[in-house]
């Protein structure tokens, strides 16, 4: 048998439990007055709102508050003790949260092309490899367009590398106008680009090819510096699983006719006509089983 204070000790632990592990999400712009007190740098708040008990502590790392940890009870205030205990919490919480910035920052960068702040290659292998997945799951389909400016080099020749450079920043956000938020640009490097089109046929995926080439065609590029620069691109279009059957032959094939569009004096679309094939790989060097790559993951190595 409990003693008194032994049962309000364990009534007060399991009314603590309750609140740490509740499940229920707190909906969007219900925070207290003592909250936003708090972020704004009002330290610690105790109050009451609302006939509940509240009370708010920001969560501080460094010189930044990260956000708040808040309290609130129906029947009676928070004791010392009880801030205490949420002032010890605050404080592992703040630098958790501080850590899982920098990491989420740091993956983030590790994604993104640094001039255009497009994604990069990295990202597009990752993407293309899910999206083929889950096409080969539902059996929908995945289209790929590669784009390659047209006389690129001319623009750094004569206007020079920063005016170069200011125009790929340009072309990356007519790309981004021209497709949905669920699509994925890439900068595969130097002048060209990779967008991949979730659940989507060659006639859509023409159509998104199309838009985005009048848009670039339309577009005066100031390269920084007002320069009013014309500027087209040629487009390469293939779909999985209808010309490839792997991250990397879809990107293979569209990068394919691409290249046709630049031999039918660019500025123009060209679609996939067949089934790409696996590059032959040499059994050189027989790999351990236990860092063999799926066969996707293989493919687009």
């Amino acid at each position: 048998m409990r003693s008194p204070s032994e049962t309000d000790d364990a009534d007060e632990a399991d009314e603590w439990r309750k609140l740490l592990l509740a499940a229920d999400e707190i909906p969007a712009g219900s925070e207290s007055k003592a909250a936003h007190l708090a972020a704004a740098g009002g330290g610690t708040i105790k109050r009451k709102e609302r006939s509940r008990f509240v009370v708010a502590l920001p969560l501080i790392c460094g010189e930044r508050i990260l956000g708040v940890l808040e309290g609130i009870r129906e029947s009676s205030s928070f004791r010392k003790s009880e801030i205490e205990i949420l002032d010890s919490l605050a404080r592992p919480i703040a630098s958790a949260l501080a850590n899982a910035v920098r990491i989420s920052e740091a993956e983030r960068l590790s994604q993104t092309d640094d001039l255009t702040k497009l994604h990069n290659a990295r990202y597009l292998r990752q993407f293309l490899l899910n999206e083929i997945r889950r096409a080969r799951r539902y059996g929908n389909s995945v289209a790929a367009l590669f784009l390659d400016l047209d006389n690129f080099k001319q623009v750094n020749d004569i206007h020079g590398h920063l005016a170069g450079s200011h125009v790929l920043m340009e072309m990356a956000a007519v790309i981004l106008s021209s497709i949905r938020d669920t699509d994925a640009v890439a900068r595969y490097g130097g002048d060209e680009f990779v967008i991949v089109l979730p659940d989507t046929g060659t006639d859509l995926a023409g159509a998104v090819a199309e838009r985005s080439r009048t848009k670039i065609s339309n577009h005066l590029f100031n390269g920084g510096r007002n320069l009013k620069l014309s500027l087209t691109a040629s487009f390469g279009v293939a779909a999985f699983p209808q010309h490839a059957s792997s991250p990397q032959q879809l990107i293979a094939c569209a990068d394919t006719a691409m290249y046709e569009a630049k031999a039918a004096n660019k500025n123009c679309i060209r679609f996939s006509t067949s089934l790409g094939r696996e590059p032959k790989i040499e059994p050189d060097v027989a790999l351990p089983t236990d860092v063999l790559e799926t066969d996707d993951e293989k493919a687009f190595s």
